[in-house]
């Protein structure tokens, strides 16, 4: 169908509707790339962050409990070996813990064989701390020192090794979806930006498109009516458009022409007139002039 011929309420909807259309369709772009960035974010906090935890946890409690295993060897009191012995025992089981948080939420083929390592050398680590604690409860101090240079601190310094590869693994991916986020951001930024002003530039030239195909016809026809109401019927137009003005101006080209041809029979009728009285008025003469003869 023509622009041009479509009735004025319909060609309002049309605008309109293209300009509501273009904005839902804003509306769930921008919608589409906040859920997909907060989707992002919730990955990071809930993956990543609580695995770095986890890996910050395994290290910092691995130190701590070689560090209450020296402890050990200064300690005499019965007591404090019991408290050592039982702190060493709830950093075990928070160890524990953290390792199966990785077991869970790893799953890049780095991080998998990196905890594979770490597990394996974990096992070692835990072989010789069991050796020396062992060899300290004999009171056997010097095998136990020995066998916690030979054995413990090294497979402890393998284990950290490790650990610390995890540590850098998920800080580059933290790092790499921060990054990720940001991008999204920007983006979704200039993305509104670009859409709301496309939105904003098809709006305005659609007012002005409809609008102008409104204006220009009423102002034709106002310019007719004018012409019309001043008793000049000589305009002569003609009718493309099929909408309302398209009709107003037919129905004003309708009216013109029967005005023309009212005004053409008016004259004509007093012609006829005109002639009948010259012809009365000469047969009243003519009866005067025989009268006069007559008297």
């Amino acid at each position: 169908m023509n622009f041009v011929n479509m009735k004025i309420g319909t060609r309002l909807r049309a605008g309109f509707g293209l300009v509501l259309a273009m904005m839902a369709a804003l509306v769930v772009v921008v919608l589409s790339n906040l859920s997909s960035i907060g989707n992002s974010n919730r990955h990071m906090v809930e993956q990543e962050w609580v695995k770095a935890d986890a890996a910050h946890t395994i290290n910092a409690t691995i130190r701590a409990n070689a560090r209450r295993t020296m402890e050990l060897f200064f300690t005499q009191d019965a007591a404090r070996v019991s408290a050592i012995q039982q702190r060493i025992e709830i950093n075990t089981k928070s160890i524990n813990n953290a390792v199966q948080v990785l077991e869970k939420l790893m799953y890049t083929d780095k991080g998998k064989a990196l905890l594979a390592e770490f597990k394996e050398k974990r096992s070692r680590f835990v072989q010789s701390f069991d050796k020396v604690s062992k060899l300290l409860a004999e009171d056997n101090k010097a095998e136990a020192n020995k066998v916690l240079i030979d054995e413990m601190l090294p497979t402890l310094d393998a284990v950290q090794d490790t650990i610390r590869g995890i540590v850098d693994l998920q800080t580059e991916i933290v790092e790499a979806g921060g990054a990720d986020v940001q991008q999204r951001i920007a983006s979704t930024r200039s993305l509104l930006i670009g859409l709301g002003l496309l939105a904003v530039l098809m709006g305005a030239a659609l007012s002005w498109w409809i609008t102008r195909s409104i204006t220009r016809p009423i102002h034709h026809a106002v310019k007719i009516a004018q012409t019309v109401a001043s008793g000049d019927l000589s305009s002569h137009f003609d009718v493309t458009a099929k909408d309302e003005t398209g009709q107003l101006l037919q129905a004003l080209k309708d009216m013109n022409l029967s005005l023309v041809g009212i005004v053409g029979n008016v004259r004509q009728s007093t012609d006829t007139i005109a002639t009948a009285s010259g012809q009365i008025a000469a047969g009243n003469q003519d009866l005067s002039s025989r009268t006069e003869q007559q008297a």
